[in-house]
């Protein structure tokens, strides 16, 4: 009877495309981890939800580092997603307005992405060499995009702009990791005000720091007339220091 069984599971296995079946490993691991985070996931019962055999496991992915691997590689796009959807092609000069957006987006999704709560939780308790990577993955979006293609402004002015986001980035993963078990400074940010308190907050933020790249009376007349007298923005840019959201934002 056992041996009758066995079988039919295996036939079962053997009827799906290597496509489906990874695809059905990926979906138990994703509900698994969820559920109850990645020390508590165990390759049993990965493959009792996937309704997989453990020699699969170790030929596809060398044992449960390898499929943990391989299950936190394919969430490496993850913050690289949401600031390319806050991105606006018809707004990009104006950096303040992109960073909230960036910020806004940030909040937004992790508040409902149990996965990427469940992989900050683990990067956090786990040293290894998936961890690892995948904070460097996104240290690498942080400092060469957002940093070096729109933020360089703040380290020319002495603002440090990496601690700056370090501190942001890191705060928003921390409330948003234990907003579900307690209040923090007074707030419930398990709630929607609590949530709309730190969005708006957030928006202050960033307005506080692009202020701090506002020009001296003087610059400001000359970009205006410069500008009065059609002179392209980038030059004037060039010459006053300005940035180019600035001199659009200039009346004439």
């Amino acid at each position: 009877m056992q041996s009758s069984v066995m079988e039919k599971d295996q036939k079962k296995v053997n009827r799906r495309t290597n496509y489906n079946l990874e695809k059905d490993i990926m979906a138990a691991t994703k509900q698994l981890i969820e559920a109850m985070g990645f020390q508590k996931t165990t390759l049993t019962s990965i493959a009792q939800l996937s309704e997989t055999t453990a020699p699969v496991f170790y030929k596809w992915y060398d044992g449960l580092d390898g499929l943990f691997d391989k299950f936190v590689e394919k969430q490496s796009l993850w913050f690289t997603d949401i600031v390319d959807d806050a991105f606006d092609k018809r707004k990009a000069e104006d950096v303040e307005a992109y960073l909230k957006r960036i910020l806004n987006g940030l909040v937004k999704d992790l508040y409902k992405n149990k996965t990427m709560q469940q992989v900050l939780i683990w990067e956090m308790v786990e040293d290894n060499k998936t961890t690892a990577r995948s904070v460097k993955s996104r240290e690498i979006i942080y400092n060469r995009y957002l940093i070096e293609e729109y933020l360089k402004s703040f380290t020319e002015r002495g603002v440090n702009i990496n601690v700056i986001m370090g501190l942001l980035v890191g705060g928003i993963y921390y409330l948003t990791l234990i907003k579900d078990k307690s209040t923090y400074w007074g707030i419930d940010f398990n709630t929607r005000d609590g949530k709309k308190q730190l969005l708006e907050t957030l928006d202050q933020i960033c307005e506080w720091l692009f202020s701090k790249l506002l020009p001296d009376k003087q610059v400001i007349e000359i970009a205006s007339k410069m500008k009065s007298k059609g002179i392209d923005i980038q030059i004037i840019s060039d010459c006053t220091g300005l940035m180019l959201d600035q001199i659009i934002k200039l009346s004439i």
